[in-house]
């Protein structure tokens, strides 16, 4: 995983294909989101946030990707049985997204992940399509380049 395209990639065509349960994918800002709620989002839905960046140089240099996805259900208001179905389900396909991560990251070799280093808390109703879900912030380190003392330059 070596830039923000990979990162994106990796999550609309690695992850979301693998998990049946996600009907949609939506990446970036609220702005994103908000935009598409009520007739367009098909639910359940992974919204992965655009992640922060640092630097880690061990003789290779590399990205840490600091990001969270979110994963959400629409229900009617005032349901109070359906939106704790939701939470359910939501909590069970954010699961299934960390241990894919987690998988992968064992046997492709293209990044790191350590599942234990992310957090998920309850993301309640938000918008005008009483979403629920959970939210989970995590990191994800990749190779940046080939050249980290300038050789790429000469």
């Amino acid at each position: 995983m070596n830039g923000y395209l990979d990162y994106k990639n990796y999550f609309k065509d690695t992850v979301v294909p693998a998990i049946t349960e996600i009907k949609d994918f939506v990446i970036g800002g609220s702005e994103r989101i908000l935009n598409r709620e009520n007739q367009i989002i098909q639910y359940p839905v992974l919204w992965l946030e655009v992640p922060d960046i640092s630097w880690i140089n061990d003789g290779n240099l590399k990205r840490r990707f600091s990001g969270a996805f979110v994963v959400l259900m629409s229900a009617p208001n005032d349901d109070w049985t359906k939106e704790d179905a939701d939470l359910d389900l939501t909590l069970l396909i954010t699961n299934k997204v960390l241990a894919k991560m987690q998988f992968d990251a064992a046997n492709d070799n293209e990044f790191e992940f350590e599942i234990e280093g992310a957090q998920t808390a309850h993301k309640g109703k938000w918008s005008g399509d009483n979403d629920w879900g959970w939210r989970t912030e995590f990191d994800i380190i990749g190779e940046a380049c080939e050249c980290i003392d300038g050789d790429c330059f000469e």
